[in-house]
């Protein structure tokens, strides 16, 4: 059985309108796109001077990693240096602590020989005899 308009409408489905609303539809800017156009450039141009500094922030990065790896490097190599020096003294210390007293004691004792000090020279004096002695105290206890 075929179905007319009126059994459709009764059983809840809508119709299709007869007539159609009188009101002009909005303008929309269908052939005038230049300000989003405009939008759309200088966001890319802002996308563009945002990358050149990203890179340019990358480069400088590196430069910078480049100069820390140089300044670790001849951080280790200096205590390379050290530890090695350090070790050497270290082995040898006995023999250079032989050497150096040996030189000090050596030049002390030169410098002791060049300079002649004098010998003390006894003073000659005559010692009185003992009859001598004997005769000059009474004299003395004679004056008293």
């Amino acid at each position: 059985m075929p179905r007319g308009k009126d059994q459709r409408a009764s059983e809840g489905e809508q119709a299709s309108p007869t007539r159609f609303p009188e009101t002009t539809p909005q303008m929309l800017p269908s052939g005038d796109y230049s300000y989003t156009l405009e939008i759309v450039m200088k966001t890319q141009l802002s996308i563009g001077k945002l990358i050149e500094a990203v890179d340019g922030l990358k480069s400088t990065q590196k430069g910078q990693a480049a100069k820390l790896d140089r300044i670790s490097h001849q951080i280790y190599a200096a205590i390379a240096v050290v530890v090695i020096v350090g070790t050497v003294i270290g082995f040898f210390a006995k023999s250079i602590n032989d050497l150096i007293t040996h030189y000090v004691l050596a030049s002390v004792s030169q410098q002791q020989q060049t300079v002649s000090v004098p010998t003390p020279v006894p003073n000659i004096t005559p010692t009185p005899l003992p009859q001598q002695q004997q005769q000059a105290k009474p004299k003395s206890r004679a004056t008293h």
